[in-house]
């Protein structure tokens, strides 16, 4: 038995544990926001309480980047990848190679893509986008538009940044001939009605193809197929007006309507697309489904009388798929969609409060694990049992008022929520991590972070010169790492994860086991004597509070149980460090356990079990060692013996010798 070299192989395993996740980003840990392959807005391996590590602008002075939500920055195994136009005119692919420190690698920049229309505003930009990272080809999908304004998607090499292949599909770009120019609202440009507009790419790694919808307000759209391997158009398709029946209410009609589409998602069984319908000068929520080759299976239209104001409330800007079932929000209503079933289930969401400002596609998508669907709606986020989704499990809103503008979900119990709001200094950017699994909104850490996003390799320090400018929309994209980027529309972008332990600060608590309704006071004392500029604390009844530097907060628990308190400092830089402490709220200390009950405790069982196992181990090699040894000590007597009984031959033999020689001579 190879006791030695098996006890040094648990050893070493339990040490690798200890040291946490490996620093190296995951390609396949997050690649896209709008859509995907079973994409459902989880992540795994996040670290449960973030802080702010470090911060960064990843875009050179007078470069921007043409963002639309829920595309233009994804994570790669080479870093996290952009595409940054410099003044509008030239276009460089922007890695981000180390998301410690911000350092980038840049292609060579290039011409975009020039105009059709002299009179476009900002036409050299328009539809230039990073989409996907698709890992079987290591590459990189973006799209850009030609002259004519047209979408050409292309696959780039994540490692080398150099484009592999190019395509525009055939049929996009020709008018829909059973569709006459639409009137131009005052709202709409004249100088894009002509132009396609590309929001988002889905990448089905299944059949090795992605899958985009494209519109322009002309009232053409396309939904496209493409080969990943060469770039070659496997199919293209479009969703007819008549295809959008009420079917609780009436048909349409099969008058000129134009489709705009927001974002694909694939699912095992289909793609669902999801958009509003542009009906003389009105705009209405609506969703269609096609299976895997392009043929239209259903669709649906949001009924107008229940989204209140119409222009705010379309629906979700993409779906959340999990195995064969899309959910979405199309008006006022949450869908789960079948692609190869034509009606879908309908869940009425009741009224739905607006969010804070104009949002052309309504919201951003659900996120889904398991039974847990979690959606945005304007200022709140609700929680459905998707086994039972009616009434949902609770509806959290944000307190201040701000749109959410982001949801992941980190299983198996936790949600993190990024809402944004605009304020006279800029943005106002917050992180929620929530319980996912409680029967009640509880808030488990609220993080402020710094918008616009701060610079720790230079002077500027704090917020910069940029305040006006930060992106109103941020989006979080997880590196696998148990961290998390934040990354806005102007090219900021904020490091989250866990803080080292010495730098933690110290969470000092009254009474560790207060009584219902007894208050209790918690003072933080930071671990590296620096002052905190400002202080949070949630005590883990979804109750938090600001508190002041140097002063105690005050708090009473209503009900018994076991709490987490969280108390995050903020720095002077925008570094922020969290610490946690536990009460246990009762009225008494829980009793006193033996050694042997607190050995086998339901938090310790497995380890106990673990430390009897190896001992037992032990124990069995050294009963069979000794055994061993038992067993050669004894043969070795044998051996001697026999020695001596030899030596004792000779010896005899040897007299009989000398006897014989005498007698002979």
């Amino acid at each position: 038995m190879k006791v030695i070299p098996a006890l040094t192989a648990v050893l070493l395993a339990g040490l690798a544990a200890a040291q946490g996740p490996s620093a190296a980003i995951s390609p396949t840990a997050w690649t896209q926001l709008g859509g995907g392959p079973g994409h459902a807005g989880v992540a795994d391996g996040l670290a449960g309480t973030l802080d702010v590590l470090a911060a960064y602008s990843f875009v050179e002075p007078g470069e921007d980047l043409d963002n639309v939500f829920g595309n233009g920055v994804v994570v790669t195994p080479e870093g996290v990848a952009a595409l940054a136009v410099a003044e509008t005119e030239t276009c460089t692919f922007v890695l981000i190679s180390d998301v410690d420190t911000g350092a980038t690698r840049r292609g060579a920049p290039a011409p975009c893509p020039e105009a059709g229309d002299p009179q476009d505003l900002e036409p050299q930009t328009e539809g230039t986008l990073v989409h996907a990272y698709v890992p079987l080809h290591d590459l990189v999908v973006e799209t850009r538009l030609t002259k004519g304004d047209q979408p050409v998607f292309l696959g780039r090499s994540a490692a080398s940044g150099e484009v592999v292949w190019t395509v525009t599909p055939l049929q996009i770009g020709v008018p829909d001939a059973a569709r006459p120019p639409l009137p131009v609202d005052q709202w709409v440009l004249e100088d894009v009605v002509d132009m396609w507009i590309v929001d988002s790419v889905a990448v089905d790694p299944g059949r090795d193809r992605l899958v985009s919808a494209v519109s322009r307000l002309d009232g053409s759209h396309r939904i496209v197929s493409i080969w990943l391997a060469n770039g070659t158009v496997a199919w293209e398709s479009q969703v007819p007006s008549a295809a959008f029946l009420r079917p609780y209410v009436e048909a349409l009609g099969a008058k000129p309507a134009a489709f705009l589409v927001a974002a694909a998602t694939v699912t095992e069984t289909g793609i669902v697309v999801e958009g509003v319908l542009l009906d003389g000068g009105r705009l209405v929520g609506a969703a269609a489904w096609l299976t895997h080759d392009g043929d239209v299976v259903g669709a649906w239209l949001a009924d107008e009388a229940a989204t209140t104001p119409a222009y705010s409330i379309f629906g979700s800007y993409w779906s959340a798929a999990q195995g064969e079932t899309a959910a979405a929000v199309v008006g006022a209503e949450l869908l789960f969609i079948d692609p190869l079933v034509v009606q879908p289930r309908a869940v009425s969401l009741g009224p739905i409060e607006p969010p804070a400002s104009y949002a052309f596609f309504g919201f951003p998508g659900p996120a889904w694990w398991g039974e847990h669907l979690l959606v945005p709606l304007g200022r709140s986020v609700r929680s459905y049992d998707t086994s039972n989704p009616e009434p949902p499990r609770w509806t959290w809103t944000d307190p201040a008022g701000r749109n959410v503008a982001h949801v992941v979900i980190s299983p198996p119990s936790d949600a993190y929520v990024l809402t944004s709001r605009r304020t006279t200094g800029g943005n106002e950017t917050v992180l929620f991590r929530l319980d996912l699994t409680s029967d009640v909104p509880r808030v488990l850490q609220r993080l402020p972070l710094p918008t616009p996003a701060f610079s720790l390799n230079s002077p500027v320090g704090v917020l910069g010169a940029r305040s006006n400018d930060a992106a109103y929309w941020g989006q979080l994209l997880p590196l696998g790492d148990g961290r998390m980027l934040v990354a806005d529309e102007r090219g900021w972008a904020i490091l989250l994860g866990p803080t080292e332990p010495a730098k933690r600060p110290v969470v000092d608590v009254s009474n560790a086991y207060p009584a219902p309704g007894e208050g209790i006071s918690v003072a933080l004392q930071t671990a590296s004597g620096e002052a905190p500029r400002a202080l949070v604390l949630a005590w883990g009844d979804g109750a938090v509070d600001d508190v002041h530097v140097g002063e105690p907060a005050v708090h009473e628990y209503a009900l018994a149980g076991l709490y987490t308190i969280r108390g995050t400092a903020i720095y002077p830089d925008n570094r922020t460090a969290t610490s946690e402490a536990q009460v246990f709220v009762g009225g008494t200390p829980p009793p006193e356990l033996n050694f042997m009950q607190r050995a086998f405790a339901p938090d310790r069982a497995e380890t106990t079990w673990g430390i009897f196992g190896l001992v037992l181990t032990l124990a069995g090699a050294t009963v069979a060692l000794a055994e061993r040894r038992r067993r050669r000590g004894k043969l070795g007597e044998e051996i001697r013996v026999l020695e001596r009984v030899k030596e004792q031959v000779w010896r005899a033999f040897a007299v009989e010798l000398e006897e014989e020689v005498i007698l002979w001579s």
